[in-house]
């Protein structure tokens, strides 16, 4: 009976090991994952896309001001409008009509507005992170891999054009979206939330940004009330 007691006792004990060196590694591998994905996080924003028919928008996007940004989002402008309108149709020519903001301001739109079929139309000068490729795939994309300049050729297929958004007012926040129209001759119109660049030297949750969030201000608030009663 003594040797049996022995097993037993040994058995448990050799299971309570086994689980807290379960727990150890789950907890271990939990904490690894998140340090990964926040690892990958980027404080850019990407752009967005939507179609109309045969016309495809693509990385539409408010680029963050290079000069004077605190004016430019007093003053709702000026901004410039970057993105890629391809035409899918093999045979059926289009055209850009305007672009609208339904909370108010101006789109100005430079240059040639048309769209025949297979040609594209291409607005503004991205940011670093959407322009440059990596070198794996420069073989393949090459033309994601060069930045657009408004000095740079043309590339073939492509037209270059120019849009600059002027009075809108406080909608336009770095990070943020805000809803256009794109109305187009024959493929009529859609509306997409386009992304504002945050800017290259901005942090997502930083302290000095030019819109904070509501939750944010009550942060704030709610710290400037706790030094209050503890004083």
């Amino acid at each position: 009976m003594s040797e049996l007691t022995n097993l037993r006792t040994l058995a448990r004990a050799v299971a309570v090991v086994a689980t807290g060196a379960a727990l150890t590694f789950g907890m271990t591998a939990c904490g690894a994952g998140q340090v990964s994905q926040s690892a990958g996080q980027q404080a850019a924003v990407n752009g967005t896309s939507g179609n109309a028919g045969k016309i495809a928008l693509r990385d539409v996007h408010i680029i963050f001001p290079e000069a004077d940004a605190t004016n430019a989002f007093a003053s709702g402008g000026p901004f410039e409008l970057a993105f890629l309108i391809s035409n899918n149709s093999p045979d059926e020519d289009d055209a850009l009509v305007s672009i609208t903001l339904p909370g108010g301001g101006t789109a100005t739109i430079t240059g040639s507005k048309e769209l025949k079929a297979t040609r594209s139309l291409r607005a503004g000068n991205p940011s670093l992170l959407l322009t440059t490729a990596p070198e794996s795939s420069a073989a393949s994309s090459p033309q994601s891999s060069t930045p657009a300049t408004a000095d740079s050729a043309e590339a073939p297929g492509e037209t270059r054009i120019d849009v600059t958004i002027s009075g809108a007012g406080n909608q336009i926040r770095p990070g943020l979206t805000v809803p256009m129209d794109f109305t187009f001759a024959k493929s009529g119109k859609v509306t997409v939330n386009v992304p504002v660049d945050a800017g290259a030297t901005m942090e997502r949750n930083g302290g000095s940004t030019l819109n904070p969030g509501v939750g944010e201000e009550k942060k704030e608030s709610a710290g400037e009330g706790g030094m209050e009663m503890g004083g």
